[in-house]
């Protein structure tokens, strides 16, 4: 059995890891800001095809990590900036971090 810190940074790792999807409405209103047709975007990522993007915008798909920074990179952001919210109140995450409270409770032996 894990001790409480253990168990504590193992549950903040996992956090960390579980991925977030883009928000298609941010990427459409920074590309706008900056000017940018869906094609110009594209070709400023490093080639990424114009569908590509329609395709994020929509939510449609969940591009990997190295398309969002290089979109983010075009658009002079970071990846964070164009990822939905974190959500502060998964009953999951909740429930993990009761655990945590708990195992850390306990005396490890």
């Amino acid at each position: 059995m894990l001790g409480g810190r253990a168990a504590a940074e193992i549950a903040c790792m996992a956090t960390q890891m579980m991925p977030r999807r883009v928000d298609g409405s941010a990427l459409k209103r920074r590309r706008l800001e900056a000017g940018f047709s869906r094609e110009r975007l594209g070709a400023a990522a490093g080639g990424i095809a114009s569908a590509t993007v329609v395709r994020v915008e929509r939510g449609e798909v969940s591009p990997h990590p190295s398309t969002v920074a290089a979109l983010a990179a075009a658009l002079g952001c970071v990846p964070e900036d164009l990822l939905e919210p974190q959500d502060d109140h998964d009953p999951g995450a909740s429930r993990a971090a009761e655990e945590v409270g708990e195992g850390a409770a306990r005396p490890s032996g």
